[in-house]
């Protein structure tokens, strides 16, 4: 199993800019649109976060975040001026990046977070190992509440599959507060991980979930690698496949980036 470096300091700010983005997408929708579906939102939240997050980068913000993460990572390093020649460079961006195909995928949203993944070498300590894809994602079924106050079913395909996609699996829930449908209740995520999947559908039937989290709470757990997968074989085929939009976060270096075996 890869070793993970943790990253508190870049996954709280990668949630700060989502909570900001989300935030400005639904007072857009409040001033200007009503009754928009999932793949509207969807896509006014991705511009409004890809603007958030890179505004974050050219502050600087990115690389510091990724810096504080270093030097936790390797005290004994904190003061020597390498951890900071490592992190010059480091950006972040956000794509959503549109299925190439139709498929029969049910509306289903890819989210992949790629990060660095620094570590020390086995066997010589003046040397880190450098993965600059290391990836984690999640496989999210966006519904959305209708006005008739139901959540609708899974499709015949989403009941075929998804029964085996359950431990990266969530649902991403929009809701309007107001019979207009021109105010959207902040974002609601439930995760689906060691649940059956005929509990999930009764949840959708009867809107009664039983973990429901925000924004937030959804993206330092994925950035903390505690939900979703890192098996680049999933990822690859069943979360991020050419058939599904997958909104895809990543944190790095312009190319070609640091030597996969950075000397100290």
């Amino acid at each position: 199993m890869v070793r993970a470096m943790p990253i508190p300091n870049i996954t709280a700010l990668v949630a700060k800019c989502w909570n900001g983005a989300e935030t400005q997408a639904r007072e857009l929708l409040s001033q200007r649109y009503f009754n928009k579906d999932e793949p509207f939102i969807t896509d006014l939240f991705h511009g409004e976060f890809r603007a958030t997050i890179e505004r974050a980068a050219g502050a600087g913000s990115v690389k510091q975040a990724f810096l504080t993460d270093l030097k936790s990572h390797f005290p004994q390093l904190r003061d020597s001026g390498d951890l900071e020649r490592l992190a010059t460079g480091v950006s972040a961006t956000a794509t959503l990046h549109p299925r190439e195909v139709e498929g029969k995928t049910g509306g289903d949203l890819g989210l992949v977070l790629i990060r660095p993944n620094i570590n020390s070498h086995r066997f010589e300590q003046s040397i880190l190992i450098v993965d600059q894809d290391y990836r984690r994602g999640l496989l999210c079924q966006a519904k959305i509440k209708r006005r008739n106050a139901q959540w609708g079913s899974f499709t015949p395909n989403q009941r075929k599959i998804l029964p085996e996609r359950m431990d990266y699996l969530v649902l991403l829930l929009y809701e309007y507060e107001d019979a207009q449908r021109r105010s959207l209740l902040p974002f609601q995520w439930q995760v689906c991980a060691g649940m059956n999947f005929n509990d999930v559908d009764e949840w959708l039937k009867s809107d009664a979930f039983p973990g429901r989290m925000d924004s937030d709470k959804i993206v330092r757990l994925l950035g903390n690698d505690k939900i979703g997968t890192n098996d680049k074989r999933v990822i690859d085929e069943y979360i991020a496949p050419k058939v599904r939009d997958t909104l895809v976060v990543r944190i790095g270096w312009p190319p070609p980036g640091p030597p996969t075996h950075f000397h100290l």
